[in-house]
């Protein structure tokens, strides 16, 4: 057997109820990749059906570095993708370039 290969997948994280009408049902903390795939995010270590650092993912787009398992990540790290600020320069001619239209 090969050994799982460390990925690293982009995405909304948002919580949510999973395994639903199940003995395993929970809230927990999804991840909805750019591409579309739905994960359930799993820290590494942590208790799977209520873990507080992966709660505080959701609502954010964040960059998770883990292994795939099935329909779950199980991450060794995680961190919020910000947007680079803009200018204020670039704002004023993005509004100047919205009111020509």
């Amino acid at each position: 057997m090969e050994p799982r290969k460390l990925e690293r997948i982009r995405g909304r994280a948002t919580l949510e109820t999973v395994r639903r009408g199940t003995a395993s049902e929970h809230l927990a903390t999804t991840l909805k990749s750019t591409k579309g795939k739905k994960w359930i995010l799993v820290r590494i270590g942590s208790n799977p059906f209520d873990d507080a650092e992966t709660r505080k993912l959701s609502g954010h787009r964040v960059e998770v570095e883990g292994y795939c398992v099935g329909n779950e990540v199980h991450y060794v790290s995680a961190q919020e993708i910000r947007r680079p600020r803009r200018t204020r320069s670039a704002a004023i001619r993005a509004s100047k370039a919205s009111s020509l239209c």
